[in-house]
């Protein structure tokens, strides 16, 4: 019940139990649930001969029907906004396979192609040695 339209189911709820003659104070959504059927199948059970009129169609129908629950709180989306269409769009790319995340990798560049010679020397079975090599120091003698 954290955004609007569960505070409004709530409310509603509150209302009918209202209308009821429930006290509704203090009690959470489950206790005014109980407390509306119990309240509904006392009335039943009471008046099962003489039946009043006005009372008679009194059924609690508090559904989500035409309720859109937003997945996060706060302001809700345009989906005609042009941000929204462009992340549509994003996302029909990435289901397809088109987009990824990042900057693409140019197939022939110098990086590339030390990776593709050290994959290719793990997978014929040569040990290559992580880090960069160490450097021959040359000593000078005088």
């Amino acid at each position: 019940m954290k955004n609007q339209n569960g505070l409004a189911l709530f409310n509603a709820m509150k209302e009918e139990a209202k209308s009821l003659g429930i006290d509704v104070t203090g009690m959470k959504k489950a206790e005014i649930e109980a407390a509306i059927v119990a309240k509904q199948e006392e009335f039943v059970t009471q008046n099962t001969d003489d039946v009043d009129p006005q009372t008679d169609d009194v059924v609690i129908n508090i559904t989500n029907e035409g309720v859109i629950k937003s997945t996060r709180p706060g302001r809700p989306v345009n989906l005609d906004s042009v941000r929204q269409k462009t992340l549509a769009e994003k996302q029909k790319l990435r289901e397809e396979g088109l987009l990824r995340r990042g900057r693409p990798a140019v197939e022939n560049s110098a990086r590339q192609q030390r990776m593709q010679a050290r994959a290719e020397k793990l997978a014929a079975g040569i040990q290559v040695k992580p880090g960069r090599p160490k450097a021959v120091k040359i000593e000078v003698v005088s």
